[in-house]
């Protein structure tokens, strides 16, 4: 039996190769098309049940058995070759191995997955025309965008990101969320360490594992576009896109990897509804439940769409480092940037421009989601909605917010004379100790709007929520 293991290269860069959300979508369907049962069928003429020869598809890669060397070979030859000609630009990486027999069923994956990586390492630089940034195809390789993929519960589905964030491009914001699934590969480690005493039942496991993870993260996308659609149709967000058009589009929806571009104010939301919906479904094979850390890009119409995808990737790793850090493995976790147009090439960098001038930190996030006790994301989202974006029930004009957030900037010790200044002690802290289980035992003289890390670094409580001020729409989840 002969091993062979097919890989879509640098899938990122080639969704994200256009600044057109049309030609997003359909690279990104370009890509699924590629490695997918139906499209084996179609380059071996239909006269072979392709599936019968997939193992597994999962971790941004498929693999299939053959009985024949030769017939792997002429597979993956039809493969690459195909996919040159229905997929431009598109690059696959296929590697063969037999299988063997002195090793477990595991330990082959393993092999195999290790053999693709050496390839990969020593590939040399392909000498062909690349994309020269107008180029716009209109088919995906043999296939055409579905009717049913141009719509949703009687909303259109945006190609243009106009759509929702209006005309004026300077003023409208976009959010790029991308989320990943939590110690995904120790599941997979654990998965594998298992005793099996055949091939067959190794596979029969495997391929379980992984259709479940997309069918259940498959589900709680489409679960968080009800909420979405809910909140429309109850006109509790309005304005956020065209009429008729649904303000949220995925770009990648395989496994635990998953990208979506939706209009700005509710990407914060939708993010964390997601984080949510997922930690409530278990895999029907290790009967575990899934946690995922999120990372949020908030940036204007103009801005380079792949340099986005890049800054929500790297926070969702924020967010994940964060979750390492404090040995938390039953949680999720959200990170977010706002983008002004001050490009940085690292999460630290971008930090590094919400240090005060005393050193203390002026933003609190990654948040940890699914919590109602302590600083989390539910504190952050009562301060933006009870507090920050309705000032007047508690008398205080939103210039005086604006001040404050300057006074942040200074330090701690000019924000907390602004807040004694302005009389601001309770309207601003209250909503802050709400969720504390002893609110009343916290000494009115201790109560500040900074918080000490496990670190020992002075945070700020609200600065988040300021920034977020123009930038937040909340949506409401039916409780069942």
């Amino acid at each position: 039996m002969y091993l062979l293991i097919v890989e879509v290269s640098q899938k990122q860069a080639y969704i994200f190769r256009s600044l057109k959300l049309r030609d997003n979508v359909e690279n990104s369907a370009r890509i699924a098309r590629a490695v997918s049962e139906g499209y084996f069928d179609k380059i071996t003429g239909g006269n072979r049940n392709m599936g019968s020869h997939i193992v597994y598809s999962g971790g941004g890669h498929t693999v299939l058995e053959f009985d024949e060397k030769n017939e792997a070979l002429d597979f993956a030859k039809k493969l690459t070759l195909s996919a040159r000609r229905d997929f431009d630009e598109m690059e696959l990486f296929t590697k063969i191995m037999e299988y063997n027999e002195g090793l477990s069923p595991a330990e082959n994956a393993e092999e195999l997955s290790k053999q693709l990586e050496i390839k990969k390492s020593m590939r040399k630089s392909a000498f062909r025309r690349n994309s020269f940034g107008g180029d716009v195809q209109e088919r995906i390789g043999s296939k055409r965008i579905t009717k049913d993929d141009d719509s949703y519960r009687d909303y259109r589905l945006s190609n243009d990101f106009k759509d929702f964030i209006g005309e004026d491009e300077e003023t409208g914001f976009i959010a790029i969320v991308h989320i990943d699934g939590n110690s995904m590969g120790a599941r997979v480690e654990a998965l594998r360490k298992k005793d099996y005493d055949s091939w067959e039942k190794f596979k029969e496991t495997s391929k379980k594992f992984s259709e479940s993870i997309d069918k259940d993260f498959k589900s709680t996308y489409y679960e968080m576009i009800d909420v979405v659609v809910n909140n429309m149709n109850l006109g509790k967000i309005k304005d956020i896109s065209k009429k008729g058009c649904l303000p949220v589009r995925k770009l990648i929806l395989e496994g635990d990897d998953v990208c979506f571009v939706c209009n700005g104010k509710i990407g914060l939301e939708c993010a964390n509804i997601f984080l949510e919906k997922l930690r409530n479904k278990k895999n029907s094979v290790d009967g575990k439940n899934y946690y995922a850390a999120a990372g949020v890009c908030i940036v204007g119409g103009k801005f380079p769409f792949y340099r986005a995808y890049e800054i929500a990737e790297r926070l969702c790793s924020n967010a994940k480092k964060m979750l390492a850090n404090k040995n938390i493995a039953d949680k999720s976790a959200i990170d977010w940037h706002i983008e002004h147009g001050k490009e940085e090439d690292t999460v630290e960098k971008i930090r590094n421009n919400y240090i005060a001038d005393d050193g203390s930190d002026m933003v609190f996030r990654p948040y940890i989601t699914g919590e109602n006790q302590g600083i989390c994301y539910n504190t952050f989202r009562r301060i933006v909605t009870e507090l920050i974006q309705n000032p007047e029930k508690m008398d205080i004009s939103r210039g005086k917010l604006k001040e404050l957030r300057e006074a942040i900037r200074e330090g701690k010790t000019v924000s907390d004379y602004f807040i004694e200044l302005n009389k601001m002690e309770d309207i601003l802290l209250e909503p802050i100790y709400r969720f504390s289980n002893t609110p009343n035992e916290i000494k009115r003289s201790e109560r500040s709007i900074y918080k000490t890390d496990d670190d020992g670094r002075k945070r700020c409580v609200v600065f988040d929520a300021i920034e977020c001020a123009d930038m937040f729409e909340s949506l409401e989840v039916e409780e069942k």
